[in-house]
């Protein structure tokens, strides 16, 4: 703990030594530090070069202004002790208007200067940690509106991507696969190509848009969750059909399987079925093997997902969030969002997420 700033204003010429003798033992034991000033002047040119002053102990009358003009001119106003003759009453009612912590009338060797000189040292650090405190709440309260900003900025985009990108998309993608219909009855192979490429890039943009739109409602506290009894089959039988032409684009075989039965099962199939599908496209591009395979098992009051044939060597890294969104590109399917938004639903889902040397294990309590 650094020493305690203490400016000593006045006149007197001896004080200096005086000082250094009454207060030797804190003097060395670094608890005061004292400043001399002969003068108001003096004083505060001292208060410029150190801003910390904790305690001043001053003269009444000094030789270029009074004590009062002096603590008016000071920057940051420090706990002040004056030093009096005897009976100074008009002096005192100024100080005690001034709030002065104390006006002694007695020499600076009497025991009671060194009490009073203790006590203001103790309200100079009282007085720090309240300002520090005043600090820290005036610190939260901006970070509060900061927050604030940004949750009704984040609605705003919400309320922008639903009503001015995603609208807009799913009728391109509603009317492409009409037209589409249309070219394949009428046998206008050209105009199919081009459909099927509008259908497809349509379909992809507004996957994009969704797993923004779902990152947004998952960091504004906006999600829901309806858990129902799961068909557990079903729901391993359509996962397989939506992943598996994924995985044999990397020449993969995917398997799914699992022991859990339906009814001792609930969850948010729509959310459950979103975190392992986004999951399994996320990790597709760390396939280091021809097989991969996903087992479902219950245990312990636990559903446990657990993926093996995945290289998961830097497993910590692919699933912290996207902070680039300006990466973002579909490739073959993927977007980059998959990894961070799915580990991010199956935690709002009560989930938990661990990475083992030769699987990914994603448990959730039924």
């Amino acid at each position: 703990m650094s020493a305690e700033k203490i400016l000593v204003v006045t006149g007197e010429t001896d004080l200096e030594a005086r000082v250094a003798k009454f207060f030797s033992a804190q003097i060395s034991g670094r608890v005061y530090r004292f400043f001399f000033a002969s003068s108001g002047a003096q004083a505060l040119a001292l208060s410029q070069q150190y801003t910390d002053f904790g305690v001043m102990v001053s003269a009444v009358e000094l030789p270029d202004m009074t004590v009062f003009s002096l603590l008016q001119a000071f920057p940051i106003l420090p706990i002040t002790v004056l030093v009096s003759r005897q009976d100074d009453q008009e002096n005192f009612r100024q100080a005690m208007s001034f709030g002065v912590y104390d006006m002694l009338f007695s020499p600076l060797e009497n025991p009671l200067f060194r009490t009073t000189l203790q006590g203001a040292v103790y309200a100079a650090k009282r007085q720090r940690s309240l300002q520090l405190l005043q600090s820290d709440y005036q610190y939260s309260i901006q970070q509060r509106d900061v927050a604030i900003t940004e949750y009704h900025a984040r609605n705003q985009l919400l309320n922008h991507l639903h009503h001015e990108l995603r609208t807009p998309l799913n009728a391109v993608v509603g009317y492409s696969q009409l037209l589409l219909e249309q070219s394949l009855e009428d046998e206008l192979p050209a105009y199919t190509e081009i459909l099927n490429h509008l259908q497809h890039t349509g379909e992809q943009l507004l996957q994009l848009v969704n797993q923004l739109l779902d990152l947004a409602k998952l960091e504004a506290g906006a999600m829901t969750l309806d858990c129902q009894p799961l068909d557990v089959k079903d729901l391993l039988d359509d996962l397989a059909l939506t992943v598996s032409p994924l995985f044999s684009t990397y020449g993969c075989r995917f398997v799914v399987s699992g022991d859990v039965e339906s009814s001792e099962f609930r969850a948010d199939r729509r959310r459950l079925t979103q975190s392992l599908g986004l999951l399994l496209k996320g990790l597709t591009q760390y396939v280091e093997t021809d097989f991969v395979s996903m087992v479902v098992t219950r245990r312990e009051g636990l559903v446990e997902f657990c993926l093996s044939g995945i290289q998961t060597a830097e497993s910590e890294q692919i699933f912290q969030p996207v902070s680039d969104f300006s990466a973002l590109s579909m490739t073959e399917g993927v977007s980059g969002l998959e990894l961070s938004l799915s580990r991010n639903l199956w935690a709002f889902m009560g989930g938990e997420v661990v990475m083992e040397a030769d699987c990914f294990r994603w448990s959730l309590t039924v």
